[in-house]
Protein backbone atom coordinates (compact mmCIF):
# COMPACT_ATOMS: atom_id res chain seq x y z
CA UNK A 1 0.00 0.00 0.00
CA UNK A 2 2.88 2.34 0.79
CA UNK A 3 4.30 1.68 -2.69
CA UNK A 4 1.05 2.78 -4.28
CA UNK A 5 0.98 5.98 -2.24
CA UNK A 6 4.59 6.83 -3.15
CA UNK A 7 3.85 6.15 -6.82
CA UNK A 8 0.74 8.31 -6.80
CA UNK A 9 2.57 11.13 -5.04
CA UNK A 10 5.44 10.97 -7.54
CA UNK A 11 2.99 10.82 -10.45
CA UNK A 12 1.30 14.01 -9.35
CA UNK A 13 4.58 15.88 -8.97
CA UNK A 14 6.51 14.30 -11.85
CA UNK A 15 3.67 14.20 -14.31
CA UNK A 16 1.67 11.28 -15.53
CA UNK A 17 3.88 11.03 -18.61
CA UNK A 18 6.93 9.89 -16.63
CA UNK A 19 7.68 6.55 -18.29
CA UNK A 20 10.70 5.85 -16.08
CA UNK A 21 8.51 6.21 -13.00
CA UNK A 22 5.97 3.75 -14.42
CA UNK A 23 8.74 1.25 -15.18
CA UNK A 24 10.17 1.58 -11.65
CA UNK A 25 6.73 1.05 -10.15
CA UNK A 26 6.22 -2.08 -12.25
CA UNK A 27 9.56 -3.44 -11.05
CA UNK A 28 8.71 -2.63 -7.45
CA UNK A 29 5.30 -4.31 -7.47
CA UNK A 30 6.82 -7.40 -9.09
CA UNK A 31 9.30 -7.58 -6.18
CA UNK A 32 6.44 -7.28 -3.70
CA UNK A 33 4.61 -10.06 -5.55
CA UNK A 34 7.65 -12.35 -5.20
CA UNK A 35 7.90 -11.62 -1.46
CA UNK A 36 5.60 -14.51 -0.65
CA UNK A 37 3.16 -12.43 1.38
CA UNK A 38 -0.58 -12.95 0.93
CA UNK A 39 -1.53 -9.56 -0.41
CA UNK A 40 -3.44 -6.45 0.50
CA UNK A 41 -6.25 -8.52 2.03
CA UNK A 42 -7.91 -11.91 1.60
CA UNK A 43 -10.24 -10.30 -0.92
CA UNK A 44 -7.37 -8.74 -2.86
CA UNK A 45 -4.39 -11.14 -2.98
CA UNK A 46 -1.21 -10.22 -4.81
CA UNK A 47 -2.04 -12.93 -7.36
CA UNK A 48 -4.96 -10.75 -8.46
CA UNK A 49 -3.71 -7.23 -7.73
CA UNK A 50 -0.20 -7.33 -9.20
CA UNK A 51 -1.10 -8.46 -12.75
CA UNK A 52 -3.85 -5.83 -12.83
CA UNK A 53 -1.44 -3.12 -11.66
CA UNK A 54 1.20 -4.18 -14.20
CA UNK A 55 -1.38 -4.00 -17.00
CA UNK A 56 -2.36 -0.54 -15.79
CA UNK A 57 1.26 0.61 -15.84
CA UNK A 58 1.68 -0.81 -19.35
CA UNK A 59 -1.37 1.15 -20.46
CA UNK A 60 -0.03 4.31 -18.80
CA UNK A 61 3.30 3.85 -20.57
CA UNK A 62 1.55 3.37 -23.90
CA UNK A 63 -0.56 6.49 -23.44
CA UNK A 64 2.48 8.46 -22.33
CA UNK A 65 4.35 7.41 -25.45
CA UNK A 66 1.44 8.35 -27.67
CA UNK A 67 1.23 11.76 -26.04
CA UNK A 68 4.92 12.54 -26.31
CA UNK A 69 6.85 13.57 -29.38
CA UNK A 70 9.65 11.11 -28.55
CA UNK A 71 8.56 7.46 -28.55
CA UNK A 72 10.78 5.03 -26.63
CA UNK A 73 10.94 1.57 -28.18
Amino acid sequence: MVLVMVYLTNSVFSGLNNIKCHEKFKSCIKKVHKSGKVGFSRDCPYETAVPTMVQGMDMAILLSQLGSSKIEL
